[in-house]
């Protein structure tokens, strides 16, 4: 995995789904938007024609195919957008990467070990974000926001997943910090958490 050569600095949120990712990079984006810095804003799975196929085909494939499908979007997600926003001096925050691989593939039951080597010639985050709460609180979250929005729990979301995500996550974690990943784990389940882990991060990108 490659460090970072451009001007830009690229920016990951992790974690698992409930953890309040989305909310967390809309507050993130408006303070470094109103401080006068350029912002590019990108998620995994991507937008590309790779990452729509492969958001479309989630209920159908698994396994070593739906990793490699996975690590596919992220090259190309890289080359076609965070690749050139970097090279323009923008704040990249990218929703989800790498970790969430670690994380679903292996729900999935690829090894590690495969899905480091597939995204071996990524390039490595200046800082991954990862927020995160107890199980019993991501469940809670995840029902609530199916109810509000009408759509269906995913294949990783329903039943015992939290429990499953948070060991996953916690594993990857420490291959991605071998790897010289910078990374910040922050507990985000009260309104408290969440203005605090918002300074922090915000201390921390101005820090790179």
């Amino acid at each position: 995995m490659k460090a970072n050569k451009y001007s830009g600095k690229f920016i990951v949120v992790e974690g698992p789904n409930g953890s309040g990712k989305s909310t967390y990079i809309k507050k993130l984006i408006a303070h470094f938007e109103s401080d006068g810095k350029e912002v590019f804003s990108t998620k995994e799975i991507s937008g590309s024609k790779v990452g729509r196929f492969a958001y479309d085909i989630m209920g159908e494939m698994n396994g070593l195919a739906y990793a490699c499908l996975m690590a596919s979007d992220r090259y190309e997600h890289l080359k076609t957008e965070i690749i050139p926003a970097l090279k323009e001096g923008k704040i990249v925050i990218c929703d989800r990467y790498a970790l969430s691989s670690l994380i679903y593939q292996q729900m999935d039951g690829v090894k590690p070990s495969f899905i480091l080597d597939i995204n071996s010639e990524i390039i490595r985050p200046d800082l991954t974000i990862v927020l995160t709460a107890d199980a019993d609180v991501l469940s809670e979250r995840k029902i609530e926001r199916a109810k509000e929005t009408g759509k269906p729990l995913d294949r990783f979301e329903t039943g015992k997943q939290s429990g499953i995500e948070l060991h996953f996550l916690e594993d990857g974690i420490k291959r991605l910090e071998k790897k010289n990943w910078k990374i910040a784990k922050l507990r985000n389940e009260k309104d408290d958490d969440f203005e605090r882990n918002l300074e922090i991060g915000i201390e921390l990108t101005n820090q790179i």
